[in-house]
């Protein structure tokens, strides 16, 4: 009874080692072409998936960048016309005030007015085309004969050359 229960201890020992031995097998087993296939699809599924991630952070990141560049471009851009339009007014500015010093020393322009008949002989007297003097010597006599629309024009002039200011 003794050695009944040896053989059947021995029986179930070299069952169960034969099961673990099986078992190790089927776990150290090579994949089926299947499961390799199976695996390389997951695999370039995940790897595709890694990629559109990728370009898509790289998407993002570029267009941030651009509109960055534009946004300094912009506003590097309104920097420049701000800058030349002051120049500009500055520049036209400084130029009337020129031309005012000018007519003074020249005595076209007094404290009491436009001496017009000063104003006559300095065009007379300049070194232009008698086409250019006849304008001239035109415009002299409308701004004389209408001085509140000279002085209108004038004064409009004036205020748009401080807006620009």
């Amino acid at each position: 009874m003794v050695t009944r229960l040896i053989a059947i201890v021995a029986v179930l020992a070299a069952l169960g080692f034969g099961g673990y031995i099986w078992w190790q097998d089927q776990n150290d087993r090579a994949p089926t072409p299947q499961e390799q296939a199976a695996a390389a699809g997951d695999n370039l599924k995940d790897a595709l998936q890694n990629l559109k991630e990728a370009a898509t952070d790289v998407t993002a990141a570029a267009q941030k960048q651009a509109a960055q560049a534009i946004s300094d471009s912009t506003a590097s851009a309104q920097a420049n016309v701000e800058n030349a339009a002051a120049q500009a007014a500055n520049a036209a500015a400084e130029k009337l005030t020129n031309l005012q010093t000018t007519l003074e020393s020249q005595g076209i322009l007094t404290e009491e007015g436009i001496d017009y008949a000063r104003a006559r002989e300095v065009v007379e007297g300049m070194d232009l085309t008698q086409q250019v003097k006849a304008q001239t010597l035109d415009i002299l006599q409308k701004v004389q004969n209408s001085p509140t629309v000279a002085k209108a024009q004038l004064d409009a002039l004036i205020d748009r050359l401080q807006a620009q200011d």
